[in-house]
């Protein structure tokens, strides 16, 4: 807690993975016609690193908040990334909470990524993910909470398990658009290096959730 109003938070992940992580539905191109193409091929090992660092400040006065949030990332595989969010929380009526956000994403290419291979090497794969990119989203959501619907009486062994005396309910709309290419990334992506090639989505989604 750095203030009465303002919290700080920060988290590490380490995740080590050992085995098969090729992707079997994935093939690459090679400049050898006598080759053609070729299995996706990865490595057996894959350390992975992050670093989330969480930033909220409530505005009381307004029923408002302010969320920040930072991830570094980083694997063995050499690709390295940088995600940044914001978004704002506005309470209304004190059941409505209306929040619009903004993201944004880069990362490295993994040092086996091509889209066509100029000789055949071991460690091989074409697979977009693994491709330098940036990506820009901003989202809308509204969350409505629908408290104490009905009350019932909770026995004691119900109340052990987390069982309250009520429904809740909460539904939620939310709208983003998110659009993806290599030339959002924070360092330079030229076409010859394999750059994601792109992409544009419109998510709209519906939720709605119980709590007794």
């Amino acid at each position: 807690l750095l203030t009465r109003a303002s919290a700080i938070q920060a988290t590490i992940n380490y995740k080590h993975s050992d085995g098969y992580l090729s992707d079997p539905y994935k093939a690459i191109i090679t400049v050898d016609p006598n080759q053609g193409l070729l299995s996706d091929n990865r490595p057996d090992l894959k350390d992975q690193t992050s670093l989330l660092l969480r930033y909220r400040h409530h505005l009381e006065p307004i029923s408002a908040s302010v969320h920040f949030d930072y991830r570094f990332y980083v694997d063995t595989w050499q690709v390295t990334s940088h995600t940044f969010e914001l978004a704002w929380h506005q309470n209304l009526f004190g059941w409505l909470t209306i929040i619009p956000g903004a993201r944004y994403y880069s990362q490295s290419k993994a040092e086996f990524y091509d889209t066509i291979l100029p000789r055949v090497v071991n460690h091989r794969s074409s697979d977009f993910r693994l491709s330098p990119y940036g990506a820009v989203s901003w989202k809308v959501k509204a969350e409505a909470s629908l408290e104490d619907l009905f009350d019932y009486r909770a026995g004691s062994r119900a109340e052990a398990f987390g069982f309250s005396g009520g429904l809740d309910l909460f539904l939620a709309f939310s709208y983003e658009r998110y659009i993806s290419d290599g030339a959002f990334a924070i360092k330079s992506v030229a076409a010859r290096e394999g750059a994601h090639a792109g992409g544009h989505l419109q998510i709209l989604a519906i939720t709605l959730t119980g709590r007794f």
